[in-house]
């Protein structure tokens, strides 16, 4: 079963990946990530305002690719250990 759900993900489109990731690990990120992240047409994950002389930094931007790396393996790690 593992096989065939690795096809179909290899298989998918980058918009079907983002409406999956949309669904599953930016959800959680959100939540986990309460007071920094908001809802924003046009983007899948926004980050408020008041964090903007942050988000400018290379340590903040390593850290963030970093951390939607991780949920995003995990969530398809999980995904294909359970079938």
């Amino acid at each position: 079963m593992g096989k065939i759900l690795s096809r179909i993900f290899r298989g998918m489109t980058d918009k079907q990946h983002l409406a999956k990731a949309k669904t599953m690990p930016i959800k959680f990120l959100k939540a986990s990530g309460k007071g920094f992240f908001i809802d924003r047409e046009g983007y899948a994950l926004a980050i408020r305002e008041e964090l903007s002389s942050v988000i400018k930094t290379d340590v903040f931007c390593f850290h963030m690719k970093d951390i939607l790396e991780y949920r995003t393996m995990d969530y398809y790690r999980r995904r294909y250990e359970r079938n």
